[in-house]
């Protein structure tokens, strides 16, 4: 329907409308008292696969840091490779004079996870 597209153009292209609804959505009482029962890293415990984290610098709905946070509790456990770019927010691509210069970035992240995958058979 017209208004669903519009509603989804609105979505993906409004920054100031998406923190809008994460804000509702994440203030929602059955959302928060789910979010303090999760534990993401103890989720991650039973993984046994290296850990690739690829991350939008500009994510305006899930903050790098906690890509970060999630990291720093994850690295001494298992491989793990964190990847922090520019190239991408939430859902979105940014196309900038410095995109040839972050492709390297993501690639190696890429290439970690698929000789991850070789070792791992």
């Amino acid at each position: 329907s017209p208004a669903l597209r519009e509603e989804f153009y609105r979505i993906q292209n409004d920054d100031e409308y998406r923190r809008e609804i994460k804000e509702r959505i994440m203030h929602h009482p059955s959302v928060l008292a789910i979010a303090e029962r999760i534990d993401v890293v103890e989720h991650c415990g039973g993984i046994k696969a290296p850990i690739t984290l690829i991350h939008g610098d500009r994510d305006n709905v899930i903050p790098p840091a906690e890509s970060r946070l999630l990291f720093d509790k994850l690295r001494n456990r298992l491989p793990c490779k964190l990847c922090i770019t520019p190239l991408i927010s939430h859902g979105t691509v940014q196309y900038g004079i410095d995109v040839p210069l972050r492709v390297h970035q993501v690639t190696s992240s890429i290439a970690f996870f698929l000789r991850s995958l070789d070792r791992n058979g």
